[in-house]
């Protein structure tokens, strides 16, 4: 064998080493990406939760005794009740800003959840919008503003016509 057929060889097999190189190079790229993008959609599941955290603390729950007075029955962990728009008319002013704490408590929580369903970090652990149904007659007699997930939700699962 010549110099020069050697030469080809190994210029051929040179080669076959830089596209494998090429190659692994290139999935070792993709597979960083999906990493860092996940990082980032984890990074901001954790913002939302901190800040769902955040408004737990700073606001307080309403008492299940509040809760008890708007509802059918009695509010317990176990018992979710459909709140009657005018009890909570007659609440006083007192009651009624604790009612408004856990209002906007339960829609950043459920913001929260939501956005992290949009991410995928979840399943869709509310698909016939039960979370929505139970809390819009409360959001709607204090005036809440929705957020846009949450708004979302209602235009998806609430009737046009019970929407206002």
């Amino acid at each position: 064998m010549t110099i020069a057929e050697l030469g080809a060889i190994g210029e051929f097999v040179g080669s076959i080493a830089v596209l494998a190189t090429l190659i692994y190079l290139a999935t070792q790229i993709r597979q960083n990406t999906r990493s860092m993008e996940d990082n980032k959609k984890f990074a901001m599941a954790q913002a939302y939760q901190a800040r769902t955290d955040m408004w737990i603390q700073v606001t307080g729950l309403a008492d299940q005794e509040v809760l008890s007075r708007v509802s059918d029955r009695n509010f317990d962990e176990n018992s979710f009740g459909v709140f009657d728009p005018e009890k909570i008319k007659e609440l006083s002013p007192v009651d009624a800003q604790r009612l408004a704490a856990y209002a906007d408590v339960a829609m950043i929580a459920g913001d929260n959840m939501m956005y992290q369903r949009e991410l995928g970090l979840i399943p869709d652990v509310d698909p016939h919008g039960s979370f929505v149904k139970w809390m819009y007659p409360v959001w709607r007699t204090l005036g809440s503003r929705f957020t846009p997930l949450i708004r979302q939700e209602i235009d998806r699962h609430l009737p046009s016509d019970q929407i206002s």
